[in-house]
């Protein structure tokens, strides 16, 4: 079952509370505030099993190197483009 976390809009009072997805917890145990209770955005928990994974040989800072070096000629095209036209003054 999920866990969400949970704080009071009156007392500040949080907890984590795990029930389905359908439910909601309203109630504050701490100062029994009816509807008080908010429940706050939480990252999803995922376990991964480390033996099974593969090792990724491309990091991130060399894929983007080549993403560079791919568009340098686009680059350089485009601003001689840009360097070359004449405006017309209104």
């Amino acid at each position: 079952m999920p866990r969400y976390k949970y704080v009071c809009k009156d007392c500040g009072n949080t907890l984590i509370i795990v029930h389905r997805l359908d439910e909601i917890y309203e109630n504050c145990e701490s100062c029994e505030k009816t509807g008080s209770m908010s429940r706050l955005l939480s990252s999803a928990f995922i376990k991964i099993e480390r033996k099974n994974m593969q090792p990724d040989k491309t990091k991130t800072g060399d894929l983007t190197k080549k993403f560079i070096e791919a568009n340098k000629e686009v680059l350089k095209q485009q601003k001689k483009e840009i360097k070359d036209k004449t405006y017309e003054s209104s």
